[in-house]
């Protein structure tokens, strides 16, 4: 969003206005009104070339603006007099966030979360926000719940893509919602201040958004192992004596064993027996 104006500082209204990313070719692309301000609405997370042409007008065109999952980029285009054919490259300028806003928020991009140790699925990641601590006890089949600047875990509401993947009951994240890293490109935690349609979350909003197709051929690989060197053994405790119940034993339990058809040894072929 932004104005654009001329060199005199006066708005120029009906200008084009076109968004151009290697992830989406086609653009987004709008014109500015009588008094010079332009919306772009709803464009994908990337990074951009942004061009701006008006007859009598050289076109400017801003490359690497770089458009983040919740951003707001201001952005106020100046053309000078010339032919439209006359273009001037600009790589790098002074194009902010909105600063009028009061919303607080963590942005976690896959070039940060990929070199990173962390778990299959992207909600293991979300205590890298500043406020966010996993609270085990509140959870659906196996997923805990996370309170945000001390709210319940069930108050949050996650968001895939827009659209609400919250557990009508709880609040909390769905298993089957819980999707690995390999299809999340961004990350975002919205702590307060976050917009009105967001109204039913009264503690945080987990936005993700996930990858989008390339022209680039690529593929990944990923292996697991583990056996029983690497599962530590229970944490023991203290109980009452078996032989006497004024007395206290410590009882340590077995170490755990790990299941014989993870080590391979139900690819054995079984004795016939007769």
């Amino acid at each position: 969003m932004g104005t654009v104006t001329d060199s005199s500082g006066a708005v120029v209204p009906e200008a084009k206005i076109t968004a151009t990313s290697p992830t989406l070719p086609t653009g987004v692309t709008t014109t500015s009104d009588s008094s010079g301000r332009y919306v772009l609405e709803s464009v994908p997370i990337g990074t951009y070339t942004v061009t701006v042409t008006k007859e009598g007008f050289s076109t400017i065109r801003q490359a690497n603006v770089e458009v983040k999952l919740g951003s707001q980029i201001d952005y106020n285009p100046r053309l000078a007099i010339g032919q439209i054919t006359q273009v001037v490259e600009v790589e790098e300028t002074a194009i902010s966030l909105d600063t009028t806003s009061s919303r607080t928020s963590t942005n976690i991009t896959a070039s940060q979360f990929d070199p990173l140790p962390k778990g299959r699925t992207f909600n293991t990641l979300l205590q890298m926000a500043p406020g966010v601590r996993q609270e085990t006890k509140n959870g659906n089949a196996g997923i805990a719940g996370y309170q945000v600047d001390g709210a319940s875990g069930s108050e949050n509401s996650f968001v895939i893509d827009g659209v609400d993947v919250s557990d009508i009951r709880r609040g909390s994240l769905r298993q089957q919602n819980a999707i690995p890293f390999e299809f999340v490109q961004e990350i975002e935690i919205k702590s307060s201040g976050f917009e009105a349609q967001y109204g039913g979350a009264a503690g945080g909003v987990i936005n993700v958004a996930t990858r989008s197709g390339t022209n680039d051929f690529h593929g990944q690989l990923m292996v697991q192992y583990q056996n029983d060197q690497l599962v530590p053994r229970p944490r023991g405790w203290y109980q009452r004596s078996v032989a006497n119940a004024n007395l206290p034993e410590f009882f340590a339990p077995k170490e755990r064993q790990f299941p014989d058809f993870l080590a391979g040894r139900h690819l054995q072929r079984p004795t016939d027996q007769k």
